[in-house]
Order: C-alpha cells, then sequence, then structure tokens
C-alpha cells in the first residue's frame, strides 16, 4: 500500500506537471500565432507605401506623429499612402452588384492611407492594443476618416524609427520636410503579458523608396 501511494502520488505530479506545460504550450503557440497575425498585415502595407508623383499632390504622404504621449521606441503613430489592397473573397461573388459590394465592403482597390498606434482615433470603448485605420478613397488628412479595428490587443507600446541613408529617425513627414520616401521603417513593440525590459522588434524595407547610402536624405530628428 506505501508503494501503490508513492506511485500515485508521483504519477499526479507529473500529470499536474503535464498539464501545466500543455497550457504554457498553447498560450506560446497563441501568441506567436496573434504576432504573425498583424505583423504581417502592417509588413504588406508599409512595404507598399507609395507616394504620386504630383509634388503638389497632398492626398499620398508618410507622417509619423506621437499622438498625446511620447516614448523611448520613436514616433507612435505612423500615417501613410499605400498601394497595398486587400480584397475580401466574398466580395468575389458573382452573384452581387457593384451597390452591393460597396455596401458590404466599402471601395476595393486604389492608393489607401494606413494608420497605426496604440491610441484609437475613434472611440474605442474599452479595447486597448494597436489598432489599424484604413481609408479608401484618400484625402489630405492623415489623422482621420476611414474604418479602424483593432489589430491586435497584446500590444502594449509600439514606435516606428526610419531609415534615412544614414542612420535611424525618429521623424517623418512628407508635408513639411523632403517628399520622399524611406528606405526603411523599424517597427519596436512591447507586449502585455512580458515585463517592460522585454523588447521586440523587425524591418520592412519599402519597395517604392529611392533612398539609399549613396542618395540619403534629410528628413527629421535622429535617434539617440
Amino acid at each position: 500500500m506505501g508503494i501503490g501511494g508513492i506511485v500515485v502520488a508521483a504519477s499526479a505530479v507529473a500529470f499536474r506537471a503535464g498539464v501545466d506545460h500543455l497550457y504554457f504550450s498553447q498560450r506560446v503557440l497563441q501568441t506567436e500565432q496573434s504576432k504573425s497575425d498583424w505583423t504581417s498585415g502592417l509588413r504588406q502595407s508599409l512595404s507598399c507605401a507609395s507616394l504620386s508623383a504630383d509634388a503638389n499632390d497632398a492626398k499620398s504622404f508618410f507622417v509619423a506623429s506621437s499622438d498625446d504621449a511620447t516614448s523611448d521606441l520613436g514616433a507612435t503613430r505612423i500615417s501613410f499612402t499605400s498601394g497595398y489592397s486587400y480584397i475580401p473573397g466574398g466580395s468575389l461573388d458573382a452573384d452581387l452588384t457593384f451597390d452591393d459590394v460597396q455596401e458590404t465592403y466599402g471601395p476595393l482597390g486604389g492608393l489607401a492611407e494606413y494608420s497605426y498606434g496604440t491610441v484609437a482615433t475613434g472611440d474605442a470603448g474599452n479595447a486597448t492594443g494597436l489598432f489599424e485605420r484604413v481609408q479608401r478613397p484618400v484625402d489630405a488628412d492623415p489623422l482621420q476618416g476611414g474604418f479602424e479595428s483593432l489589430l491586435s490587443s497584446d500590444v502594449a507600446e509600439v514606435g516606428f524609427q526610419f531609415w534615412d541613408g544614414s542612420g535611424w529617425l525618429i521623424e517623418w513627414d512628407t508635408r513639411t520636410g523632403t517628399r520622399r520616401l524611406p528606405a526603411a521603417v523599424k517597427v519596436l513593440y512591447r507586449l502585455t503579458d512580458e515585463s517592460s525590459d522585454q523588447l521586440h522588434q523587425f524591418v520592412v524595407v519599402i519597395s517604392s523608396s529611392d533612398v539609399t547610402s549613396t542618395n540619403p536624405v534629410t528628413q527629421g530628428a535622429s535617434q539617440p
């Protein structure tokens, strides 16, 4: 009986350890999947950032701002026009008329305005995280309009930095500075369920930028 009790106790401990490990593994998998989903969308829209050839066109821009707060990670909001266009599969239904598609999905294709930040442009209720705002067709205001959604509730803080050919900048505004796109954007972020010391980052190359190490641009303040 004594040996049996020891075996039962050991089995219970092993079972509990297995359950804990399974829960932890599922949580890690969910976090990684969520991270993959929102970073993929941001990468695609950013990589297709574009400006019109008309230097006086106020409806295409690339603007970095800091909402109502400052961050050691860089600019806290980025707004830009992009040629990236996601076409919902449902909009391709042959039974839908043009008016049906417009009413259900809004305008599709063409230049779109994207904006990302952790401060919602509209009323987000109790929702917190990284918000994405998409507007199509574009207008001349990079800070409003369109449809806003919560891209990820796991993001606690985000910052953006911009490669000008010689270093990373924390400011960029094609409306007041040189009308050129950064060569790349560095996205830095912290997650809500991690310590503030844990920092993640990735870099997105902007394919239509003409900025290189031999053709740099002076656009804003540098990253200290």
